[in-house]
């Protein structure tokens, strides 16, 4: 016959079979909801940053002839043409769509009360959201405006 350990169970060698360590209650789903929004936010902005980086080289292409623009004069640049590098709303889409993801995340956990009632965790949440939120709409009216191609680099 085999020894049981305290807690009931025994392994087939007669000794007390490997316990996981305790976790406190719902600490792997709090990782989640902190480390899922974050990561899909980096990703984001990661191809928002390579997407950004065609558009500026396309803009060298048409402005400077392949070399670096003057930084000091960019009146010259209309950051409304259609036919250089990618759209803009596509420049900023991915952007958008982690923000969007990151602010669905955080109005959820709002909404099924992640981290419990500390105010804390609130308050970090309610932030995380407006932050989501005014960056979104700073970046609709910064579409707006390049793709116009008015603004005060412009003539």
């Amino acid at each position: 016959s085999t020894l049981s350990s305290p807690a009931g169970r025994s392994n087939a060698f007669g000794g007390a079979a490997m316990q996981p360590p305790p976790t406190p209650h719902g600490s792997a789903r709090q990782l989640t909801w902190l480390v899922t929004p974050a990561l899909v936010s980096v990703v984001g902005h990661v191809i928002f940053a390579l997407l950004l980086t065609l558009k500026w080289k396309a803009f060298e292409e048409r402005y400077a002839g392949g070399h670096p623009l003057a930084a000091h004069n960019l009146s010259h640049i209309d950051t409304g043409a259609p036919d250089v590098g990618p759209r803009w709303a596509v420049v900023f889409a991915p952007s958008w769509l982690s923000e969007a993801f990151a602010g669905a995340a955080c109005a959820l956990a709002i909404y099924i009360g992640v981290g419990g009632s500390h105010r804390n965790t609130r308050l970090g949440h309610w932030n995380a959201l407006t932050q989501t939120v005014l960056s979104i709409i700073f970046k609709i009216n910064l579409l707006l405006r390049l793709e116009s191609g008015r603004g005060s680099w412009c003539r």
